[in-house]
C-alpha cells in the first residue's frame, strides 16, 4: 500500500472524529428545537411564583446560565427573546417595566 494511501486513511480519520461530535451536538440541537418550543418559537422555563403587598416588586439579575465549553463567540452572538407572561390575582391590569436598577430607583423615588 502506498504512503499517499496510509496518509490519506489517518487524515481522514482525523477529520472524521470531530465531524461525528459535531453532528451530535447538531442533532441534539434540533431535536431541542422541535421538542422544547411553543407554537410561537420560544422555549418556556417555569419561575419561581413572585407575589408582594408593596406597589412594585422587583426582581434581581436575570442570568442566563451557558455551558463553560461553549465558545464565547457564539454567546456574544446569541439573539434572545424574552416574554414575560404576568397575571394579577384581582384580574386588574398590571404595569411591567425592565430596565437596570439605577433607572428603577429613580423612576421609583419620583
Amino acid at each position: 500500500m502506498p504512503a499517499s494511501s496510509v496518509v490519506a486513511f489517518l487524515l481522514g480519520c482525523l477529520l472524521a472524529v470531530p465531524g461525528v461530535g459535531m453532528l451530535a451536538a447538531g442533532g441534539t440541537l434540533g431535536v431541542a428545537q422541535i421538542r422544547d418550543r411553543d407554537a410561537s418559537g420560544f422555549v418556556q422555563l417555569d419561575t419561581a411564583h413572585i407575589q408582594s403587598t408593596a406597589g412594585a416588586v422587583t426582581q434581581g439579575t436575570l442570568d442566563m446560565i451557558i455551558d463553560s465549553g461553549t465558545p464565547q463567540w457564539l454567546v456574544d452572538h446569541l439573539a434572545t427573546d424574552v416574554r414575560l407572561d404576568v397575571t394579577a390575582q384581582d384580574g386588574t391590569a398590571v404595569f411591567v417595566g425592565v430596565a437596570e436598577t439605577a433607572a428603577v430607583d429613580a423612576y421609583l423615588t419620583r
